[in-house]
């Protein structure tokens, strides 16, 4: 039924999935209605740890999860540019982690890191 609806099939609900986790999007202060997105990251050079109120923060490269089978496997985006987060722990992010980024009015906030 929602294939007729709004004319997807399979094939193109994985390509958009897909573009979602490829192309970072450009997040501004008026850009707010989206407080719910999560970004698959690999930091780049770690992140500092929050200090009292003041968050830490620290650069990442996107990730996107690519089937390989039955498997799903995580990939670099083409674009390689770094994208700045902010960091909630008291604990420093090392470089070559994983994390999940949370979209918060215009910035990104580390809410889960690899150990």
């Amino acid at each position: 039924m929602a294939d007729e609806v709004y004319g997807l099939n399979s094939g193109d609900c994985d390509a958009v999935l897909k573009m979602i986790g490829k192309t970072p999007q450009p997040v501004t202060a008026f850009d707010t209605d989206d407080a719910t997105r999560l970004v698959l990251a690999y930091t780049t050079a770690g992140a500092t740890a929050r200090s009292g109120t003041t968050l830490g923060k620290g650069t990442a490269t996107m990730r996107y999860l690519a089937v390989s089978g039955t498997d799903r496997v995580l990939t670099a985006t083409t674009d390689t540019a770094d994208i700045d987060f902010y960091n909630l722990s008291t604990t420093a992010v090392a470089a070559a982690k994983y994390l999940m980024l949370l979209r918060f009015g215009d910035v990104l906030l580390a809410n889960w890191e690899e150990c």
